[in-house]
C-alpha cells in the first residue's frame, strides 16, 4: 500500500525486563554448570573479584609513587638545588651570628623552610587528581583504597621532605654555626617542616594550583608574624583568643622556641644566671662573662672581643 512500517520505541528499561521476563534466559544454575566449558576469560568475567587488603594496596601504590619520582628526577634535583641555595643566602647573611641576632636568624630560617617545602609540596596531591581517580575509583578505575593512596604518597612525602631539609642545612648549619648540636637542629627543621607542608597538602586538594599557591602563602606570611618575635608572645596575649589562637597553630612559634631553647641550653653558665645578677652590672657585661661564652662555642674564633677589650686568655 506503500505505507512504511514504523519501529517501535523501546527503552532501556523496557528492553532489561523484556529480558528478566524471557524463558530463553539461562540461569545462575546453567550458567555454572556450563561455565566449565567457558574459557578463562568469560570465567574471569562471571567470577565477582575481590578487592586487594588495605596493606597490599598502600605497598602497590607506594612502589608507583616512587616510580613517578623516578620518571621526573629534574624537578627533585632542582628542589634540592633551590635548598642548597636558600641555606647558602641565609647561612651567609647570618654568619658567624651573635646571641643577639638569634630570634632573627630562627625567624629567617622559619621563612626559607616555610616557603621551599611548601611550594615544592603543592604538586603532591593537587595535580594528580586524574592519577587519584584511576587508582581509587570504583567501577572505571581501580577501586583501590582511597586511605592506602594518600598514606603510600604521604610516606614518599615524609623521606623527600627529610632530604630537602638536610639539604638546606648542609650550607647553613656550617655558615652560622650555631650552639645547638646538628641532629637536634635537623630534628626541629623537619618536624617544621611536616607541618607547613601538611597545610600546602590541604589547599592542593581543596582548591586549584594558583588559589592554592596564594593561600599557603599567604598562611606562611600570617603564622609568621604571630610567631612571637615581633610582635613578641606578652603583646599577642593580649591581642585576644584569636592572636592567642594564632599564635598556638603557628609552625613558627613552636620551631623558633626550640631553636632558642636549643641554644640557650648549650651555653655557658654564666649567661643562664637570674636577671638580678646581670642587673647589678653595667653594660657591657665584664669580661668574664664573655670568656665563658666564648669557651663553650662550638666556632670559638667566631666571637671578638668588644672595641678596646683584651682577647681572652
Amino acid at each position: 500500500s506503500g505505507s512504511t512500517s514504523r519501529v517501535p520505541e523501546v527503552s532501556a528499561q523496557g528492553l532489561a525486563e523484556a529480558w528478566l521476563r524471557s524463558p530463553q534466559r539461562p540461569s545462575t544454575a546453567e550458567l555454572e554448570e556450563t561455565s566449565g566449558h567457558l574459557d578463562l576469560r568469560t570465567k574471569a568475567a562471571l567470577v565477582e573479584c575481590s578487592l586487594p587488603s588495605f596493606w597490599h594496596c598502600t605497598w602497590v601504590l607506594l612502589f608507583r609513587a616512587l616510580v613517578e619520582h623516578a620518571r621526573f628526577p629534574c624537578e627533585f634535583l632542582y628542589d634540592i638545588f633551590i635548598q642548597f641555595f636558600t641555606g647558602l643566602v641565609v647561612g651567609g647573611l647570618y654568619r658567624n651570628f651573635d646571641f643577639h641576632r638569634l630570634q632573627q636568624m630562627n625567624f629567617m630560617v622559619a621563612l626559607a623552610l616555610g616557603f621551599t617545602l611548601a611550594l615544592s609540596s603543592m604538586r603532591v596531591f593537587g595535580p594528580n587528581m586524574l592519577v587519584y581517580w584511576r587508582e581509587a575509583a570504583p567501577g572505571v578505575g581501580m577501586g583501590l583504597s582511597p586511605a592506602a593512596y594518600f598514606l603510600s604518597k604521604s610516606l614518599v612525602e615524609v623521606f623527600r621532605i627529610f632530604l630537602l631539609t638536610l639539604a638546606l642545612l648542609c650550607t647553613f648549619y656550617p655558615m652560622a654555626c650555631p650552639r645547638c648540636p646538628f641532629n637536634i637542629y635537623l630534628l626541629v627543621c623537619f618536624s617544621a617542616g611536616l607541618a607547613i607542608t601538611g597545610w600546602a597538602n590541604i589547599f592542593s586538594i581543596v582548591q586549584n594550583s594558583k588559589s592554592a599557591q596564594l593561600s599557603i602563602v599567604v598562611v606562611i606570611v600570617v603564622f609568621s608574624m604571630f610567631s612571637g618575635v615581633t610582635p613578641q608572645l606578652e603583646v599577642i596575649d593580649g591581642m585576644g583568643p584569636v592572636a592567642r589562637g594564632m599564635a598556638w597553630i603557628s609552625f613558627g612559634r613552636w620551631f623558633i622556641e626550640s631553636l632558642y631553647t636549643e641554644e640557650t641550653v648549650h651555653m655557658s653558665d654564666a649567661w643562664r644566671m637570674p636577671p638580678a645578677f646581670y642587673r647589678q652590672y653595667p653594660p657591657p657585661l665584664p669580661l668574664w662573662p664573655r670568656c665563658a661564652f666564648a669557651t663553650d662555642d662550638p666556632c670559638p674564633m667566631r666571637r671578638r672581643p668588644a672595641p678596646g677589650g683584651s682577647q681572652p686568655s
